[in-house]
């Protein structure tokens, strides 16, 4: 595994939040994304980018990248998302966590408000972002806003909220700790890990939240999604977090349900 940073003073501060960037062949797409990501540089941030064995040219321009303020990791092998987001998340030194995508960025008050939120409210685990893909919605005016916004209406220490999804989610590092993070067993079904680990923060008698007003500009790349595996990694995946997560005596009329829906 390749690191490519040195300590200077920025590194000796201790990050209050860590943002993560996961990478796997899309260049381009990741170029953007920390030409973005460069608006959100503060002393209290750390920033990392972690690779998964890129083959389209991307860890060569990390290996060139020359940014110190930028945490490179690039990993030996390409193990999978699970594993990427995290060892992402184990080698975060902030108290809270943001994921996104290679292909995804924040508007400018993303990170204060995702830190003012999780400051006010001790018992949240996971917060998840408003999506928007920038090729279709793209408007300047709100990736460049800085409000505060109004997390009173949205019930936070009431919210159980599963469809966060980690190309664009924040967490509090203290509870990713005590849930032991994402499921590295968690090949049965791909593409719902982040799903997996929303119903442990929630197990573990945590709130959840989506907060739409946070945005987060996810261009939803072509590159390394497979459209027509989507659909059934999510059935599948569904499939063993049901059988993993819920009630024995209620597993029944969930899987029921869940069947009805897939037909429907």
């Amino acid at each position: 595994m390749i690191q490519l940073y040195t300590d200077n003073h920025l590194m000796n501060i201790k990050p209050k939040l860590s943002l993560i960037i996961c990478s796997f062949n899309r260049k381009d797409d990741l170029i953007e994304t920390i030409s973005f990501t460069k608006n959100n540089f503060r002393d209290d941030i750390e920033i990392l980018i972690i690779d998964s064995q890129s083959t389209d040219g991307t860890k060569e321009y990390l290996l060139n990248l020359n940014d110190k303020r930028l945490k490179v990791h690039i990993l030996e092998t390409d193990k999978g998302s699970a594993f990427m987001h995290t060892y992402g998340m184990k080698k975060a030194q902030g108290e809270y966590i943001i994921c996104i995508d290679d292909d995804c960025y924040l508007a400018n008050n993303v990170i204060s408000e995702t830190i003012r939120i999780f400051d006010k409210y001790k018992n949240l685990g996971s917060i998840g972002f408003g999506l928007i893909n920038p090729n279709t919605e793209y408007e300047k005016d709100i990736l460049d806003k800085i409000s505060i916004i109004n997390d009173e209406k949205y019930d936070i220490n009431n919210s159980f909220e599963i469809k966060n999804y980690a190309s664009a989610q924040a967490y509090r590092k203290n509870v990713l700790d005590e849930v032991g993070y994402m499921d590295l067993n968690w090949n049965w079904g791909t593409n719902t890990e982040d799903l997996d680990l929303n119903y442990s923060i929630i197990a573990h008698g945590y709130n959840s939240i989506k907060i739409d007003e946070l945005i987060a500009f996810h261009k939803v790349s072509i590159k390394n999604r497979n459209a027509d595996k989507f659909s059934k990694n999510r059935v599948n995946g569904m499939f063993w977090i049901i059988l993993k997560h819920y009630p024995r005596d209620q597993m029944f009329y969930y899987y029921f349900k869940f069947f009805s829906l897939c037909l429907y």
